[in-house]
């Protein structure tokens, strides 16, 4: 039996591993025209191609850009766009770039933004809640129902998350 719970537990593991591999890959995947087509959507006020641009400089470890990374995050989070108001608020406390750290504002958008269902936002409110991070209680009862939201949304930060939870054999 327990031979069976651990089989279960990697095939869970290797399906979060190949969608996070999947989802990530496809949202960075993009050419110098798409690119492009994004920049000048976003000039206009598109706020699904501020967060993707947003992130496509998170991920490009090029620290040069992080200024104009916040300013995407920013203009999104503004104009009410939840993935941009995660991704904005999570700078706010940390403190990146030229933000300063400001944790009530910080947790008030993240707040926002989960309530707006982002599915990233509610796996980072989970993992602050688990960890009792930026003084938030250590809550795994609202940990794992924000876990769980965020994965019923398809969220590949909670499927990683989850999969972390696993591999550390909580349930």
């Amino acid at each position: 039996q327990k031979l069976t719970r651990n089989l279960m537990n990697s095939a869970k593991l290797f399906s979060v591993f190949l969608t996070l591999i999947l989802t990530y890959s496809n949202l960075l995947a993009v050419s110098q025209f798409e690119l492009s087509t994004l920049k000048a959507r976003a000039a206009l006020g598109d706020n699904s191609a501020r967060y993707k641009l947003g992130v496509i400089i998170m991920y490009s470890e090029k620290p040069e850009n992080i200024e104009k990374m916040i300013d995407y995050f920013r203009d999104g989070a503004e104009a009410g766009h939840p993935g941009c108001m995660g991704k904005y608020a999570l700078y706010q406390l940390e403190g990146v770039g030229s933000l300063k750290k400001d944790k009530d504002a910080g947790l008030k958008m993240l707040q926002q933004a989960a309530d707006l269902r982002d599915p990233d936002t509610l796996a980072m409110l989970s993992e602050f809640h688990f960890n009792g991070n930026y003084g938030l209680p250590k809550d795994f009862k609202i940990a794992t129902k924000y876990l769980e939201e965020s994965c019923e949304l398809k969220s590949p930060t909670g499927f990683g998350f989850r999969a972390g939870c696993y591999e550390h054999g909580i349930q």
